[in-house]
């Protein structure tokens, strides 16, 4: 199956395939520039197209594309800051695969055996890398609420079952 049998599909893809790029690189213009010359390449080719899907064959070959690795590079050298405020900026602050299988997830939607296909590393190791990804994120987007929330659990907390009767500590006072 080539490329020119799944044109509909491969247009389908692109929508989510420029937002995907978008977060990776953090510049729109850039990641169009990125989604185009991935597509030319795949298109003048003739790409045989082998997987689960046709989106999943075209983020691959995204993935794989040298530009790409360079231009996510550049990003990450970026001060991820003056890209964009808020939750975004710290996504550029993460590392490349991580961002790469935060994003397939939780952004574009593909499961994990896809984003796992996609990034050529094990199914499992994705759930790992997302629960990493995802607190990494939030404190470094948030420092003072990852400690608060730590203080609030920890006043929440359960007495241990065998301390004796009349003799319970109290927490968080």
């Amino acid at each position: 199956m080539y490329v020119t049998d799944h044109r509909d599909d491969l247009l389908d893809a692109v929508p989510n395939l420029r937002r995907y790029a978008f977060c990776i690189v953090g510049r729109q213009d850039e990641g169009d520039a990125l989604v185009e010359r991935v597509l030319h390449n795949i298109l003048s080719d003739g790409v045989q197209l082998t997987g689960s899907s046709c989106s999943v064959c075209l983020f691959k070959a995204f993935n794989t594309d040298r530009s790409v690795n360079t231009a996510c590079r550049n990003a990450a050298k970026r001060n991820s800051w003056t890209v964009e405020d808020g939750l975004h900026g710290e996504i550029l602050s993460l590392p490349v695969r991580l961002r790469q299988i935060l994003i397939l997830v939780r952004t574009i939607g593909f499961s994990r055996e896809a984003t796992a296909e996609i990034v050529a590393c094990p199914t499992a190791d994705i759930a790992v890398c997302l629960n990493g990804a995802v607190d990494r994120m939030l404190q470094n987007a948030r420092p003072h609420q990852a400690r608060r929330r730590q203080r609030q659990e920890a006043v929440t907390r359960e007495p241990p079952q065998n301390w004796p009767e009349g003799r319970v500590p109290r927490y968080g006072t």
